[in-house]
This record gives structure tokens, sequence and C-alpha cells, in this order.
């Protein structure tokens, strides 16, 4: 705040408004902010005042990136444009602007947009559009194991000693094509995530592996489905996140990049650099669920964890999720009371279908 202050600007930036219904009872929820997790953090709580409080106007100002996101219910968005970077300007041009719009209005109530809002009070399909990955559907999905990295180049899966110091790596896209160091830890991470794909397709023969996020330097085997886009727009946006909707699971180095992917995938897994650990979780959205089973799909490890034991770990979820499932959720006495085989049964079908993975038929009979 002291930098964006120090620096303030009455420079007009664009700004569109888009009134989606009449405003008679404003409440503002401001989610601009320079970091693309933040802001959506601050949109998500969109939904509690959608649903909770349907007396009043939700206004949305936004970056205009994130107009793709905005839920069903939103009765006007006020848009930032130009960079995502702008979002954290102190700007006096945009207050003024923002007094006008409100100045008809005898009163205008503030939304609270807090900055890690509950996974009980947001659906991330009302934001994307997207269905996420149907955990019933778990085993049925066998028959293509599907797994996407998310890729990012301002935060890279490389050895750490050689990674990008924190203030560069804010700025890294704005230099790729100078440094001499960047381009080799984008090989480096290039590198990592063909090991990875490697390692998984010698247990799972039919595996879809596919790199997705914003960039597109390197140049990855054909084998692997290359999503990456320079300069990603909101169809870009939408086809990765039912590419993540399709993933048994998902794998990025911990940032905003993961918080879409997680919330969407059947698990993630975040690699956290050393000196990130004090921000564990922030970057993933965790629905409302039992706590054993939210550790069992989400996973973090360290940002030095080798691409072998990466794939070993992923493959292990990727096999054992279903009967951590059976597991966990088979909890209630009067129904086990009833059939006090059921889980046995529901594992037995499980183990029958695990040669699927190898690309074998599944077992037939008993077990």
């Amino acid at each position: 705040m002291e930098r964006s202050y120090a620096a303030r600007t009455s420079e007009a930036p664009p700004f569109n408004v888009e009134e989606l219904r009449p405003v008679r009872k404003p409440l503002v929820l401001n989610c601009l902010d320079p970091i693309f997790g933040h802001a959506l953090h601050k949109l998500l709580n969109a939904q509690h005042y959608i649903d909770h409080h349907p007396d009043f106007d939700l206004i949305l100002i936004i970056p205009r990136i994130m107009r793709w996101l905005v839920p069903e219910g939103t009765a006007a968005v006020w848009m930032l444009g130009g960079t995502l970077s702008d979002s954290g300007q102190w700007n006096d041009w945009l207050a003024t602007q923002i007094q006008k719009q409100l100045a008809p209005f005898d009163t205008v109530y503030l939304g609270a947009a807090f900055s890690h809002p509950h996974g009980r009070d947001y659906d991330i399909e009302r934001f994307t559009g997207v269905t996420p990955f149907p955990l019933d559907e778990w085993v049925e999905r066998w028959e293509k194991p599907t797994v996407t990295f998310c890729w990012r180049e301002t935060r890279l899966w490389a050895p750490e000693e050689r990674n990008l110091p924190v203030k560069q790596a804010r700025y890294a896209r704005r230099f790729l094509q100078d440094s001499r160091i960047i381009p080799d830890q984008l090989r480096r991470q290039e590198q990592r995530i063909i090991a990875l794909a490697d390692a998984l397709h010698e247990t799972m023969p039919n595996l879809d592996f596919a790199v997705a996020g914003v960039g597109d330097r390197g140049s990855l085997p054909n084998w692997l489905l290359d999503l990456r886009a320079p300069s990603p727009n909101d169809e870009t946006e939408r086809d990765w996140c039912a590419r993540y909707a399709e993933s048994h699971i998902v794998i990025g180095v911990q940032g905003s990049n993961m918080m879409l992917p997680s919330a969407l995938a059947g698990a993630s897994v975040s690699l956290i650099p050393s000196g990130r650990w004090g921000s564990l979780l922030q970057d993933l959205l965790i629905d409302h669920q039992d706590a054993r089973m939210a550790l069992l799909r989400h996973l973090s490890l360290p940002l030095q964890t080798s691409s072998e034991e990466v794939a070993r770990i992923a493959a292990a979820l990727i096999r054992e999720w279903p009967f951590a499932a059976v597991r966990y959720n088979d909890s209630d006495h009067d129904v086990y009371t009833r059939n006090p085989h059921r889980s046995g049964e529901a594992f037995r079908a499980i183990a029958r279908q695990l040669p699927v993975l190898r690309g074998e038929p599944p077992l037939k009979g008993g077990l």
C-alpha cells in the first residue's frame, strides 16, 4: 500500500461499466488485486451475497481478465482493463469514477472480500461453468489415467539454488528473452516434466498427460499434449478448466496457477519452494469435505522432489484413492449393521479393475 500510494497516479486506465440488471440497492465487492490468486479469492465471496442477500444488487469491481469468472446473479460488473498489475496501482482517477457511479444512491454497502473464503461458501462450477472431476467415476476412468502439469514461467520446477530470486520472479516474463539463467531453468523444468510423464507412462501405458498454462517456450515431445498459450484469452481459460476437470491429478509449482486446477481436478500435487511453506494451502481451493479426504486429495511436496518420486506418489494416488474413499466414507453404523460385508465387497470390486491401469482387461470372478 505504501509503494502504491507513493506512486499514485491520476491517469485514466481502461475502465468499463457493465450493468446486467437495474441497480437499486448496491453492494460493492472490490476484487482488485495485482495477483491473480488474491483477486480470485476475493471474487469467490460473491456467491455468499448472491445466495444469502438477494435483496442487494451485487456490484463486482474486477480486473478485466476475470470477466469470464463472474457468476450469474451479479447485478453489475465494473472492469479495470490493462494488465493485472494495474490493479495494484493507487489511481485517483479511478476513485473519482467509482464515486460518480455511486453518487445517485443514498446508501451503498461494502461486501467483505475474505482473502481465503471457506470451501463450503462457494461452488467453483458457478464461476467457471465447468463441472469438477466426478469422483464417483474415478475407477471408470482408469482406462485413460489423466494427469495435467500446470506450467508457469515465473516460479519453476528447477533446482532451487538456481531458481529465480523472488523479486525477479514477479517480473520474469518481461526479460525472458534477455536472461541467460531463465531459459536454462525452463529447460530444466521441461526435462523434469518429461521425466515425470515417462515414469507415469511406464506404470500406466494408456496415460493421457498434458501441460497447460501461460507460456510457450521450449519444445515438448509430440506424445505429450501441449495446451500452453503465451497470451490466454477467455476461451483458452475455459479450455484449460475443462482439461483440469478431466484430470485425475493436476501437478504444479505452488502459486495462483494451481487454484482453478485444484478446484476442478480429482486431486492435486503442489510443489513447494523451500521459502514458501508459510503459504501452504493458500494456492489450493479445497471443497468442504471430510478432512481425511481433503488431505488425501491435496498433497504438498518439496520442490526438490524428483520427477520419479512425484510419479510414484501420483501413480499411488490414482491407484489407491478409490480404496480410501470406501474406507473413509463407509462409516454409517446402521448401513454397516445391515451389511457387514459392504466394505469388503467394494474393495473387491475395485481390485478387479486394477489391471485396467496397466492396460489389461479387468479380472473376472472373486478376489
